[in-house]
């Protein structure tokens, strides 16, 4: 039986990926892992086989302290690619924020946070982490989904 199995690096994330499973998007079990900080990825996703199929979100604007973090994330993506059936590699051009802002059509980050009905840029990171699927289907009813998570 095939299984899936999406690595990502933040809750608000999480929120997302829940929102998107019932539209028939195939994520499956959902781990917090950062790739970048981890030196020996077998260590902790012992449950990888090769009947798995593994989608990694890469938030870009995380990975670029060092090159000893992209070494990192090499190493552990091709760990993955030897150990799984499928590595699908998913980034965030900068930050959730702005992929949400790009599918959602506004023009700025005041307008996500207005969008939300947040105060703040802390009180909407706040909010994408806790929000359960059915709220967030209010806030992102008229996402478009082909530019969220996909290149410019």
């Amino acid at each position: 039986m095939a299984k899936y199995i999406t690595l990502i690096e933040g809750e608000s994330e999480k929120s997302i990926i829940e929102w998107l499973k019932p539209k028939g998007y195939l994520f499956g079990q959902t781990r917090k892992i950062v790739l970048s900080e981890i030196k020996h990825i077998n260590r902790s996703l012992n449950m990888i086989s090769k009947n798995t199929t593994v989608t990694v979100i890469v938030d870009m604007d995380t990975i670029f302290r060092g090159e000893s973090d992209i070494n990192r994330l090499k190493d552990n993506i091709k760990w993955l690619i030897n150990n799984a059936k499928r590595v699908r590699i998913i980034t965030q051009d900068r930050n959730l924020e702005d992929e949400l802002m790009r599918a959602l059509n506004l023009v700025n980050i005041r307008s996500l946070i207005k969008h939300f009905g947040e105060r703040n840029l802390g009180d909407l990171k706040s909010a994408l982490s806790t929000i359960v699927p059915e709220k967030l289907e209010t806030k992102l009813f008229c996402m478009n989904l082909d530019l969220f998570w996909s290149t410019k």
